[in-house]
């Protein structure tokens, strides 16, 4: 029950940002990264055995912690994006 509501929160975040991209509200280069990631966590919902079969395959005994590690190299990830965007335009100024 918990993975298919999962599935539908990432569903119901990816059609939130498709309307903020429609909108104007979100740049298209920041909505595809944000979007990749609700349908990532919609596909985790909808099938949970292979995230861990994935954990598995990777030697990783405990597949939240492998979850845990992906979504903190992703925040990091999304950091330095960020501040990268925000060099670009401080120099631009």
């Amino acid at each position: 029950m918990v993975s298919l509501v999962t599935g539908c929160i990432g569903l119901m975040v990816t059609l939130v940002i498709i309307l903020l991209m429609r909108r104007d509200r979100l740049h298209v280069s920041h909505g595809m990264g944000w979007m990749i990631i609700a349908v990532g966590f919609a596909f985790l919902g909808f099938l949970p055995g292979l995230f861990d079969k994935f954990s598995n395959l990777l030697g990783i005994a405990s597949p939240p912690i492998l979850a845990l590690t992906l979504a903190i190299a992703i925040l990091v990830i999304k950091i330095l994006l960020m501040d990268i965007e925000r060099s670009r335009i401080e120099l631009r100024n």
